[in-house]
């Protein structure tokens, strides 16, 4: 199964290579979005470094992004044939990233590493989330780079500033949310919780071209963005903190046995 891992992780990072390729993107978007990638990468390393099966989860979320550019164009046609267009990115989006981004989950913490707790699920999830919002972010960069008719600058700049303020820890949380009911003995119910965050995350954003003129739903977006801001940095920093708790007191066992065998061998 690991082969089957480093397969699957292989296609998926060519095709997402070749999508990332494919886009148009210019000198101003793609600066921009290597920039991104670097600061966010290094970043992750930072937090990540010293738990186990995080680099795979990485790996895992950037090699999604294309398969979930390309089963998502499939679920936009499935949604026309059900008169509901109008979901838009939250009809198929959470479905679909979710569902590939769990199984990097599942191979990870099945076959790589021996998860001893549930923060050991939890941080491969996040892992996973990062990876995926870090390759995703440059796609949104460049198109929103050549939407915006003034200035190449202006269009990069605001294409970081949006994924940066609609919260880049986002799909972090959902896969986290996903990783945690895995730990608990609940797959499912931990998957569906990540869709079902993932779906109110898309769903105001993707009522703009149903609802263009109404005031509510630039407030309601602005609620579940600052929500999904609260959820996600007190659902990693909850993680960092145990870890710390953790090996402080490993740490404390450990030098308490050790002054123990000390004595001990003055004693003899």
């Amino acid at each position: 199964m690991k082969y089957l891992f480093y397969v699957l992780a292989t296609a998926g990072l060519a095709y997402s290579v070749h999508f990332e390729f494919n886009q148009s993107y210019v000198t101003a978007s793609l600066i921009a979005a290597l920039i991104h990638v670097v600061i966010w990468t290094c970043a992750s390393w930072l937090a990540f470094r010293g738990h186990r099966g995080t680099a795979l989860g990485m790996l895992w979320g950037a090699a999604c992004t294309g398969p979930a550019v390309f089963f998502n164009s499939h679920f936009t046609t499935i949604l026309e044939k059900l008169q509901l267009q109008w979901l838009d990115a939250a009809g198929f989006a959470p479905i679909t990233e979710e569902t590939l981004k769990f199984i990097g989950v599942l191979l990870i913490c099945t076959y790589f590493i021996k998860p001893q707790r549930t923060r050991d699920f939890v941080y491969v999830g996040i892992a996973v989330g990062m990876g995926f919002a870090i390759v995703e972010d440059c796609t949104f960069i460049a198109h929103l780079t050549l939407k915006d008719l003034d200035s190449d600058l202006m269009g990069a700049t605001t294409g970081v500033l949006i994924r940066f303020i609609g919260c880049t820890f986002a799909h972090s949380l959902f896969t986290g949310i996903a990783a945690y009911g895995l730990a608990r003995g609940r797959a499912l119910a931990g998957w569906m919780g990540g869709v079902t965050v993932h779906f109110f995350t898309n769903l105001f954003p993707s009522l703009d071209a149903t609802f263009p003129d109404s005031l509510w739903l630039p407030i309601a977006t602005l609620v579940v963005v600052g929500a999904i801001w609260i959820a996600s940095l007190w659902f990693i920093v909850r993680q960092v903190r145990q870890s710390r708790r953790e090996r402080g007191s490993s740490r404390r066992v450990s030098s308490k046995s050790s002054a123990r065998e000390s004595l001990l061998s003055v004693a003899k």
